[in-house]
């Protein structure tokens, strides 16, 4: 009896060094793990520490997507059993800033099921992928030896939330200096492929909050690669906490509580204005502003704004320069577009009336399913503008900052 109880705690010891959870009821995923109970209150709570666990919905599972060609992995969730020869539209859903893929992975399955129940889709054409780009601190969330304090797998994770910008992989160590960009390349290149999705005709990059922020970064400075075969890619931004800006200008002190660009001399610092960008962005080189702005226009491009998104979000100087929250720093945006030409024709903006920061309620609008589930140029799906005020909502916005280094710079 004593050497069965020592062999169990021998057992015990040994699961509580893997720090990768299962929680419990979860399908299993595609790679062998140990279900390991400890730590079980972080599927409702991430510490300052990190995940020290993963929580999949009922009927999800890991569907990492390949990078590299599979050197390395991005961490994503999808729907077990998923028959890819009848998708028709891929959607990829980016976290915030809490990286909680199974959050995101729920609020978009919900907006899937209204989409079905309303008519717009078929179920059975949608695939949905939520992926992950854990922190480092996130060592309960992916293979990791807590003796070693060593990732022992190919997944991908950055430090921070420097995935937003574009900023290279920190695990595993054998093979950083990826950059979240071209992670995206490849998640775009993986779901275009047809010998993988052979009735793929769409593929939507899909976010809300920091994830829109880097999907509107690398809508602008992104390859965005393309196979054969007319697959469109569409970009679905929602409420992001700032907006990149393609030369000096910014709305003038006071405009949507704009602050002053005096008290901010790095107001044009990548990620928010293209100072510096090449030196900070290991993804490139990047050309020059018209080139950028050129390339931004002909993307489908579906921007989404909460008209009761009045949170700040980021209290960075750089962004507060572009206004004081999510909704305000959009307006600006949407006619800092505008100001650069005439509105670009694959582009829409949606107001959203009276919903805050809220993923699950951007995804499941009425505007948010037509953009996600539907929206197809080719196929002449498409739907004009949720603009009842304007493109910029009814707000006036006047510029300033705008260099003749600036203007030789832009079209």
């Amino acid at each position: 009896m004593q050497v069965l109880r020592l062999s169990l705690l021998l057992v015990a010891a040994a699961a509580l060094s893997c720090s990768y959870a299962l929680s419990e009821g979860q399908s299993e995923p595609l790679l062998r793990r140990l279900k390991v109970l400890h730590h079980r209150e972080a599927l409702v709570s991430r510490g300052k520490n990190g995940w020290s666990s993963v929580q999949y919905p009922k009927g999800a599972v890991e569907a990492d997507i390949p990078v590299r060609g599979g050197s390395l992995r991005l961490f994503a969730m999808s729907k077990k059993g998923l028959d890819h020869s009848k998708i028709k539209r891929a959607v990829f859903v980016i976290h915030g800033q809490g990286r909680d893929p199974w959050n995101y992975y729920s609020h978009m399955t919900a907006a899937l099921n209204d989409a079905v129940a309303d008519g717009l889709v078929k179920k059975e054409e949608v695939g949905i992928w939520a992926p992950s780009f854990w922190d480092t601190a996130d060592t309960g969330a992916f293979p990791y030896d807590e003796n070693t304090k060593t990732a022992t797998s190919n997944i991908m994770a950055w430090h921070g939330s420097d995935w937003v910008d574009g900023a290279a992989n920190k695990i595993p160590k054998t093979d950083q200096g990826v950059s979240s960009f071209e992670v995206l390349d490849d998640v775009v290149s993986y779901f275009s492929n047809k010998a993988l999705f052979p009735k793929v005709e769409t593929v939507v990059l899909a976010a809300h909050s920091a994830g829109s922020q880097m999907l509107h970064r690398y809508a602008q400075l992104g390859k965005v690669p393309i196979a054969s075969g007319g697959t469109e890619v569409h970009f679905y931004i929602a409420n992001p906490a700032s907006w990149l800006y393609l030369d000096e200008r910014r709305p003038e002190k006071g405009i949507g509580g704009a602050t002053s660009r005096s008290k901010c001399p790095t107001y044009n610092e990548y990620k928010y204005g293209l100072n510096d960008i090449n030196e900070n962005l290991p993804y490139g080189p990047v050309s020059d502003a018209a080139s950028i702005y050129k390339r931004y226009k002909s993307r489908y491009v579906h921007y989404q704004l909460g008209t009761g998104d009045h949170a700040q979000g980021s209290a960075a100087c750089e962004a507060g320069v572009q206004g004081e929250s999510h909704l305000t720093r959009g307006e600006i945006y949407q006619a800092y577009l505008q100001l650069l030409g005439s509105y670009p024709k694959r582009h829409t903006i949606d107001y959203v009336p009276g919903i805050g920061h809220d993923d699950k309620a951007m995804f499941s609008s009425t505007e948010g399913k037509y953009r996600l589930f539907v929206q197809n140029q080719s196929q002449g799906k498409t739907r004009a503008s949720t603009i009842p005020k304007g493109y910029s909502n009814g707000r006036t916005v006047t510029f300033t900052g705008f260099s003749k280094k600036a203007a030789d710079n832009m079209p």
